[in-house]
């Protein structure tokens, strides 16, 4: 019962008990790592309940339309785990459910596209997991009047049952016991109804529910809206509901009555409402579904369709999150002699990445490859990834290398500390100046002297100068953001310079560090390029919209999935330079269909007070940038697909790439960075000299 974007489960049944099941479950991971294995490992998750890998594959698919010799290669993600006797239990009663009345498949179908479209539908963003949803679905449909369904873990509907049509399975945590029977239903039998009080309970022959799917969705929301308090308790095993009170004695961990309480039909004591810890969330959905349906507002509406490509993720935010926002309208104008001096500034050498700089990176990057290989004796390779890959080396930026490999590792701090101690103890090449195991990405910060020229300060020594780098290991996500970026600059030839002189401004003004409340260099790049997406005509297109991919040479998109996301776009410059009409980031913008496309003149330090203008007015917590969708959203619709839970965050930017990200979430001082923008705009109106202004600040 899978919709489109649904991962697959797959358990692994072993015939005997093992004592470490992650142990298990890894034989099969590094079996996934060989490099003619279909299959790759995404993410294995040793801990919790059970041993569990997300894992992936890419199958070559013919296109019926094309003919034998076409085909395309289609990735499809699945979750691997190892011995869930109890959730192939429960998918199994979930389909004998369905095999009672032709309309419980779609009914659920149904519910579980509804919760998924807005974004209930996952208890590690504080919805309900698929499985959740289910069991309220089965429960309503028990407890509708006349019911749907009857109870088959009732003793009473087991003892009319054939037996060799019961289960009866045990587990260490539960017990399923119930009937696969629909023979007794069927035909109609007197006191199979789930509640045993019910009037109707012994009329013969029993009375049928005849509601169509969409009188039983609308009965489901507006049953959901009534019963959201924390005195009842959802429960298929009872036939539908109960007292929380009743059943408190059953829940594990029971403090306080749950917001949202559904009992599990097997295991014991287990809540699977316990994630919905928005309950207004939910019960606004309720209320807004229930408002929809009685306004006649098309289906399509209510539940939006996935009209996207098939490659759009769960992660992704639906229409109804996606409230676009109008940029503002710039009315600054940058002063000629301002200009001039920008174009100017920008020509100077510190700005300049030169042909014997970016040598000695790539001798520093091979030499660094074969010193890591013989480490850690696995296939790797180092890449360069950050300002120095995409151009934007400034003088206080370090060069950033990632140790790449293609199979899953558990712990890469003691993989890093491994290279660390071959640089304490090797040749002096490389020295590890300092280690960070403990980072969100552990990190050696290390120096060189490859490559290095004479050491003017120690004249006559032979001393050469060092080259400071940082060595992570694995940041897919890195080498992606910087192959976007060199695209997005590949595009039109002001765009690097612009990212320099704003990252050197924002440097100067001291607003350009994270452990200062402010933002990284990531973050003022991802925001540089938003704004030249919205400024009008636009500088540069969304390179991640589909349909800018669709026009792209399909050997030039980059398609690679993350832990938390997916990199998504094209590399191909030949769409936007040919002019193509279409292509605008906003999609509602009245350029849009003029052909050939209105070009962007503007100067770059037209584009630099423009800039200044549009970011002097972002403060207000209101407004979202996201490179991703080319545009402004309005935050209040975003605030619950967040992964770091702010009631109001006062600054959002969207990360291009892991969904529910807040690329801007250190920022904590967005009054001084209104002042900053304010002050500048304020110099530059005054004509205050290029050198002064990105000075440093004392």
């Amino acid at each position: 019962m899978t919709t489109p974007g649904s991962d697959l489960d797959f358990t692994i049944l072993l015939n005997t008990e093992v004592e470490n099941q992650a142990d298990t479950l890894g034989i099969v991971k590094r079996a996934m790592r060989k490099k003619e294995s279909p299959f790759k490992v995404k993410q294995f998750n040793p801990v919790g309940k059970m041993a569990s890998m997300q894992c992936y594959t890419e199958m070559p698919i013919r296109d019926e339309d094309e003919g034998d010799d076409k085909k395309h290669h289609s990735l499809t993600e699945f979750d691997l785990i190892l011995e869930n006797r109890i959730g192939m239990t429960c998918c199994d009663m979930v389909r004998i459910y369905s095999t009672f009345d032709d309309r419980v498949r779609p009914f659920l179908l149904l519910v579980k596209k509804w919760a998924k479209a807005r974004k209930l539908g996952e208890a590690a963003k504080m919805g309900l997991s698929s499985y959740a949803w289910h069991n309220a679905c089965i429960a309503f449909l028990q407890m509708c009047h006349p019911p749907v369904l009857p109870n088959i873990q009732s003793e009473a509907y087991i003892a009319v049952s054939d037996p060799s049509l019961v289960e009866n399975r045990h587990f260490s945590n539960g017990h399923a016991h119930y009937s696969t029977d629909i023979g007794p239903w069927k035909s109609q039998q007197p006191g199979l109804l789930p509640f045993q009080a019910d009037p109707l309970q012994h009329q013969s022959p029993r009375p049928l529910n005849t509601q169509s799917l969409g009188s039983l969705f609308l009965g489901f929301i507006e049953f959901l809206s009534s019963y959201y308090n924390n005195t009842m308790t959802l429960s298929i095993q009872h036939g539908g509901m109960v007292t929380t009170e009743s059943v408190k004695h059953l829940m594990k961990d029971y403090l306080k009555p749950p917001f949202f309480s559904i009992l599990d039909a097997f295991q014991y004591g287990r809540n699977l409402g316990a994630s919905a810890q928005k309950p207004g969330r939910l019960l606004e959905q309720f209320k807004e579904t229930i408002h929809q349906i009685q306004h006649n507002v098309p289906i399509k509406e209510i539940i939006p369709q996935h009209t996207e490509s098939s490659h759009d993720s769960v992660g992704e935010l639906t229409p109804a999150q996606l409230v676009f926002v109008p940029p503002p309208s710039l009315k600054l104008v940058c002063p000629p002699k301002i200009e001039a001096e920008i174009e100017n500034f920008m020509k100077l050498p510190e700005f300049q990445q030169s042909d014997t700089e970016n040598a000695k990176i790539e001798l520093i990057r091979s030499t660094l490859d074969g010193f890591v290989k013989p480490c850690l004796n696995i296939e790797t390779r180092v890449s360069l990834f950050g300002a120095a890959k995409v151009g934007l080396m400034t003088s206080s930026s370090t060069i950033d290398f990632t140790i790449t490999v293609d199979e899953e590792i558990d712990n890469p701090a003691d993989r890093l500390g491994d290279v660390k101690r071959a640089m304490r103890d090797g040749d002096g090449v490389f020295k590890a100046d300092k280690f960070v195991p403990g980072a969100r990405f552990p990190v050696i910060e290390c120096s060189t002297t490859i490559g290095g020229v004479d050491d003017p300060s120690k004249d006559g020594t032979g001393t050469k100068q060092t080259t400071k780098f940082n060595l992570v290991f694995n940041r897919p996500l890195g080498i992606a953001f910087s192959d976007l970026v060199m695209a997005y600059c590949d595009l039109d030839e002001r765009v690097r310079p612009f990212l320099l002189f704003v990252k050197k401004w924002t440097q100067s003004e001291q607003i350009a560090s994270i452990k200062s409340k402010f933002l990284g260099s990531y973050g003022w790049t991802l925001i540089s390029l938003c704004y030249l997406q919205l400024v009008s005509p636009p500088v540069i297109p969304n390179l991640q919209s589909e349909e800018y991919i669709e026009a792209s040479d399909q050997s030039l998109v980059v398609d690679q999935p993350l832990e938390e996301g997916r990199a998504r776009f094209s590399t191909d410059c030949g769409p936007w330079k040919s002019g193509l009409s279409g292509l605008l980031p906003n999609r509602s913008d009245p350029l849009q269909s003029i052909s050939p496309r209105p070009s962007n003149t503007q100067s770059l330090g037209s584009l630099f007070v423009g800039f200044l203008d549009f970011m002097s007015t972002f403060f207000s917590g209101d407004t979202t940038l996201s490179l991703r969708h080319g545009a402004l959203l309005t935050t209040r619709n975003l605030v619950d697909t967040l992964s770091e839970t702010q009631s109001q965050p006062p600054f959002v930017v969207l990360d291009p790439f892991e969904y529910g990200k807040n690329a801007a979430i250190s920022v904590r001082k967005t009054g001084i960075l209104q002042k900053r923008f304010t002050e500048t705009i304020e110099s530059v109106q005054g004509e205050i000299p290029m050198l002064k202004l990105t000075s440093p600040k004392l």
